[in-house]
């Protein structure tokens, strides 16, 4: 089973997204910030990551650096990932990631992407 990590402050919102991604079959983990997200890719076996920018701590798009360009991460500087925030349309981000989409966001925009990137659940 293809896993997803859900990373936002927002718990609601990874709820929400959890169990839409659940419904098509899709194993989600939950963090709320970006050390805890470094945590669940340290332990492995994560397909795509879908994160926030704007979170307290280690942000998103330090994260996405770190993941993208520290040795230490070089097991997991391949896996996909779309960042999913308010400021996603504000700003242009020069970052590595598979794509990008603007909150408040549907799950229907959201599930095409996913599916490019790592197939049905």
């Amino acid at each position: 089973m293809k896993r997803v990590l859900v990373v936002d402050d927002d718990a609601n919102l990874c709820e929400v997204l959890g169990e839409f991604l659940e419904r098509d079959g899709y194993a989600v983990t939950m963090a709320h910030d970006g050390h805890a997200a470094l945590e669940f890719l340290r332990q492995g076996g994560i397909d795509l990551v879908i994160l926030d920018i704007n979170m307290p701590g280690l942000g998103g798009a330090s994260l996405v650096q770190m993941i993208r360009t520290d040795p230490e991460w070089r097991a997991v500087a391949e896996v996909p990932i779309i960042v999913v925030s308010a400021l996603w349309d504000v700003v242009t981000f020069d970052l590595d990631v598979q794509g990008g989409f603007a909150k408040p966001v549907r799950y229907e925009q959201l599930k095409p992407k996913i599916r490019e990137l790592i197939g049905p659940g």
